[in-house]
């Protein structure tokens, strides 16, 4: 027999009511990757050093916390078994209520990305589209790391390599947190939505916070060769001088669809962080870029953006991709001191962060979007990500 799951401030100060559905700390197989240093990040050198528990496992309880906090505020989500029975079925409901509206929920995606991130006509080839089932997507991923050999000059370059990977691995994360937070803020386009269903908006906020939610149940969110577990796929061709870049995003419900859009534009934007060599770019994309670091992307990336932006005294949305550009292109021991300020919440990384702001301001008035959306052509080529 199904039940109503209800998640409210008042059930959920009792016992049963968080064991039943709530958990009241994080899971051991979770605790436990992060004290081992087996995340997606692993003990990495962007981290400022902290006293107790280590810099990644405070983000994860803060991101935990914080979703937990989000679903309480909802209070009730619907008739099921358990939150996974209930998310499965409000997710069957917004794609049944998004159907009718696909073009209209296409166009509208479209114009979010445009005008967030004010990219002029005639730089970036975006194709954003629904779909029923994202199993059937032709878009490529990586399910694991490539083990694939590298003829290293020395034990210096393989050192180099390697502290590449990292700081890829950080970015990646970084963005992922990024793109997140702008899903989750349904509020920026709640207008729009509302108009073509008022039922949409409030499965939004509920699907996305048990999402959230269900990021830190466990560890292993089981994603194998042969179930992917994605909502959603991206992939990006990168652009140069002749020709434009391209972004092909697919989704199965709208949050997702803009997940992926925004995320594939910040991809475009830190390519410009990759090595000067195709050879080597490949390399590290291989060994940094793969779907089963995702889970934890999202669960450690979205408090590592929050630091991020709040680190910005001034900067607008619009100036994200261009910030994102920026710190990717600083050599490693720039780009993981500049971290370890921004992260620790210094002065000296706000400082730090309002230089790159006004260097940011200058090449926007100076270049426009050009320099964003192009790159060398050694880098010519398509990125596949995918999400969720």
């Amino acid at each position: 027999m199904s039940k109503k799951v209800f998640i409210r401030k008042s059930m959920a100060d009792s016992d049963k009511f968080k064991e039943a559905f709530l958990l009241e700390r994080l899971p051991d197989d979770i605790k436990d990757a992060l004290k081992r240093n087996e995340t997606s990040l692993g003990k990495n050198p962007a981290f400022p050093e902290e006293y107790g528990d280590s810099f990644d496992t405070r983000m994860a309880l803060r991101h935990f916390n914080d979703a937990k906090n989000l679903l309480i505020k909802i209070g009730e989500v619907e008739d099921g078994d358990s939150i996974e029975d209930a998310l499965s079925k409000l997710i069957k409901r917004c794609k049944e209520l998004e159907a009718p509206l696909k073009d209209n929920l296409e166009k509208l995606a479209y114009t979010i990305i445009v005008g967030t991130f004010n990219i002029p006509n005639g730089f970036l080839t975006m194709d954003i589209s629904l779909t029923d089932n994202i199993s059937n997507s032709q878009i490529s991923y990586r399910i694991n790391p490539e083990e694939k050999e590298y003829d290293f000059e020395s034990i210096a370059e393989k050192k180099a390599m390697n502290g590449e990977i990292l700081k890829r691995r950080f970015i990646n994360a970084l963005i992922t947190g990024g793109s997140l937070s702008m899903a989750r803020d349904i509020g920026s386009y709640i207008q729009f939505i509302y108009q073509l269903d008022p039922q949409l908006p409030d499965l939004y906020r509920k699907i996305m916070a048990l999402n959230d939610y269900l990021l830190f149940t466990r560890e292993d969110v089981g994603i194998t060769d042969n179930n992917n577990r994605q909502l959603g796929l991206s992939s990006v061709k990168i652009g140069n001088s002749t020709s434009q870049a391209m972004i092909q995003v697919e989704a199965e419900i709208f949050p997702i669809l803009i997940y992926e859009a925004t995320k594939a534009v910040f991809e475009l934007c830190v390519s410009h962080g990759l090595p000067q060599t195709k050879k080597a770019a490949s390399y590290i994309m291989g060994k940094a870029d793969f779907l089963k670091a995702e889970p934890w992307d999202m669960r450690l990336g979205y408090e590592i953006w929050n630091a991020f932006v709040e680190s910005m005294d001034s900067a607008t949305k619009d100036m994200f991709p261009y910030v994102l550009m920026y710190v990717s292109k600083l050599p490693k021991r720039v780009f993981n001191a500049f971290f370890q300020e921004v992260l620790g919440h210094t002065k000296r990384g706000k400082r730090m962060m309002n230089e790159i702001i006004s260097c940011c301001r200058k090449d926007m008035s100076d270049n426009g979007s050009l320099e964003m959306m192009t790159t060398p052509n050694f880098l010519r080529a398509t990125l596949s990500d995918a999400i969720f």
